[in-house]
């Protein structure tokens, strides 16, 4: 079979990746090895990286976790409100006072 012949699966056209370079022919196997050894270079240098960014990010979430946790529990009050309001303004009174669960008030 010719280098840059393709198999057929499936009505898709697979060709070796060595056969896919301009002019058709494979680059120098030592272009491919430092191509290779750069590529395994920057996937280290990424995780490392990644890693710095998930440390500082560690870091900053204990630092703020009390911010965080009075914002969730405002977002929760918000949500409980507007619950309220919009049941209070389609079914009326005695149907909103249901939606306060555990006697707690909307209006906290």
């Amino acid at each position: 079979m010719p280098r840059d012949a393709g198999l057929s699966t499936l009505g898709l056209i697979f060709r070796f990746p060595l056969a896919c370079a301009p002019g058709g022919s494979a680059p120098p196997l030592e272009d491919w090895w430092s191509r290779h050894n750069r590529l395994a270079e920057l996937e280290l240098e990424y995780g490392i990286e990644n890693s710095k960014v998930d440390s500082i990010r560690s870091k900053l979430f204990g630092a703020l976790r009390e911010f965080y946790q009075e914002r969730d529990r405002l977002r929760l009050l918000v949500q409980f409100r507007k619950a309220f309001i919009d049941r209070l303004l389609s079914e009326g009174e005695e149907s909103a006072e249901r939606t306060a669960v555990d006697g707690v008030s909307p209006w906290i």
